[in-house]
């Protein structure tokens, strides 16, 4: 029994490592695609002309247009809803925080808006040196990738100051980043792989079925699988059970 419960615990522990995390990517004709963080084919969701960023906000795909445009995207059924226009134009790097708020990166200004598009912060994002790929919260800290420079650094939330946690290494234009069950991924325009907060890569692993000629241009956080859950909670009920057998007399 004991066997058992130590199983299931380990399973619960590998569930919340990053085993199997679904990922999704934006690529340049403006279409979402879940992808596994481990690579393979990718599939389709649905198509937005215009759409250049892409966010994961509590479970719910948001996206922003080059001309300012707010869609919500949903993950079934292959359709955008229009939220709100009037955003800052020209946003390359978008990303949503624990408090399910979004922040984007336009030239050198950081941005921060509500999911009703409502402009709740803004600051110039200073430090960084070439083009944004992509924003990211991760552990608690705002990461941008410079994607020009293959440098990612830490940015401050309140005074938009950047500073270089590393270079991405070996050289990756990352122009997209997301994270899911404990792991930070970075992706170049047909790969993801791991990334660690100071740049260092691993595991690149190809992307396909994105359709000739399109290229990630962006990605967005995992949504826990069902069956990750599952596993968690095994785990948890598990350590529960052991907790409860050594109290016994």
């Amino acid at each position: 029994m004991k066997r058992l419960f130590r199983a299931a615990a380990v399973a619960s522990l590998m569930a919340a490592s990053g085993y199997a995390s679904t990922l999704y990517v934006l690529t340049s004709n403006g279409t979402a695609y879940s992808v596994s963080s481990s690579g393979g084919a990718a599939t389709a969701i649905a198509t937005q002309a215009g759409l250049t960023t892409l966010a994961d906000v509590n479970g719910e795909l948001y996206g922003l247009t080059n001309a300012g445009a707010l869609y919500d995207v949903a993950y079934t059924g292959g359709s955008f809803t229009s939220v709100a226009t009037g955003l800052a134009t020209g946003i390359t790097a978008l990303t949503a925080d624990s408090a399910g708020n979004l922040w984007a990166v336009s030239g050198t200004t950081l941005y921060e808006y509500s999911t009703s598009g409502t402009q709740l912060f803004t600051h110039a994002l200073t430090g960084i040196s070439g083009t944004a790929g992509d924003l990211d919260f991760y552990g608690g800290v705002l990461y941008l990738s410079a994607g020009t420079t293959a440098t990612l650094y830490s940015v401050n939330t309140t005074t938009g100051a950047a500073a270089s946690a590393g270079t991405i290494t070996p050289t990756q234009t990352t122009v997209g980043m997301a994270h899911g069950a404990g792991l930070l991924y970075g992706f170049n325009t047909t790969q993801v792989f791991t990334l660690t907060t100071t740049g260092g890569t691993a595991g690149a692993a190809n992307i396909t079925g994105l359709g000739g000629g399109n290229n990630i241009i962006d990605a967005a956080d995992a949504i826990p699988e069902p069956a990750t859950f599952g596993f968690i909670g095994l785990g948890l009920v598990a350590l529960g059970g052991l907790a409860h057998r050594r109290r016994k007399p």
